[in-house]
């Protein structure tokens, strides 16, 4: 089989991955052989029709959300007379507005048929599924994998984050415990740094540079010497922050637009206000 008609078949291997995870059967179906023949990993799925197979590849299809293919990997590993095998890899995501977190690695086998009269056709295929018997000990519907444990961990850390304490020294060696949710924000002051709290300000032997580590991602550097706690802005202006509480905390002019898009990647804001306004 000549060189351009192998690698035409890899591009339409490739493009049948693609428009498959995209929950369209259409072009896989055209390019199916009639008496196809498929053997997946669980021993229920074993076809040797094209509508056995159709069918059950509908349910895969219907069961499974949207995916994006990355990293796709296939070659031709056998190629004699009418026959070409090609195999692959890829790996599989799905899209974040899915509900699901998929991404796993694939593999997938194609055995075409080439004729002279008629185009080529599928007569061996394997597309496995993400969705997989659950071993034991798994908790979730889908046999989802490490990659779903951690962001379910990682969602779970987010959620908690407002209840982290901190451990501080202040300026009499006294050891402070403050939860960050009483944090209002954070002065540097000489060496030291000032935090403002619910119940007053504590001066502590923490530099403002690891204080800003200690803090974490709840809080925004709006000025070279202050740091505030997102849940407590209520306004802002060109060169100040006015805080739930009253406080203001200056600002520094170029940092106003970065403070307006990290509350909106952070937050469910909506912003109404025009790019030039931002500034």
């Amino acid at each position: 089989m000549r060189k351009k008609v192998v690698n035409d078949l890899i591009g339409t291997s490739t493009e049948i991955l693609q428009t498959f995870w995209h929950k369209d059967m259409s072009l896989l179906s055209h390019y199916l052989d009639d008496d196809v023949f498929y053997c997946g990993a669980d021993p229920s799925q074993y076809y040797s029709s094209k509508n056995e197979l159709v069918n059950y590849l509908y349910s895969v299809m219907n069961g499974c959300s949207e995916s994006e293919l990355t990293h796709i990997d296939l070659q031709c590993v056998f190629n004699q007379q009418n026959i070409c095998i090609i195999v692959g890899r890829f790996f599989l995501m799905t899209d974040m507005k899915s509900l699901e977190m998929v991404h796993e690695k694939q593999r997938c086998t194609f055995v075409w048929s080439i004729d002279k009269e008629r185009e080529g056709r599928i007569v061996y295929v394997n597309i496995p599924d993400y969705i997989g018997k659950l071993e034991e000990g798994e908790v979730f519907p889908h046999k989802m994998g490490s990659t779903t444990y951690q962001y379910y961990k990682d969602m779970v850390k987010k959620l908690i984050e407002p209840d982290k304490t901190i451990l501080v020294n202040d300026k009499s060696k006294h050891t402070c415990l403050i939860p960050l949710k009483d944090i209002h924000y954070v002065m540097a002051f000489q060496h030291n740094t000032v935090i403002y709290t619910s119940k007053g300000e504590i001066t502590c032997t923490v530099s403002f540079n690891k204080m800003e580590e200690l803090l974490g991602t709840q809080f925004f550097k709006i000025h070279r010497s202050y740091t505030i706690n997102r849940e407590y802005i209520r306004l802002f202006g060109h060169d100040y922050v006015e805080l739930t509480t009253g406080e203001k905390v200056p600002m520094t002019k170029r940092n106003r637009a970065q403070l307006i898009n990290s509350l909106m990647d952070c937050t469910n804001i909506q912003s109404g206000i025009d790019d030039d306004a931002k500034k």
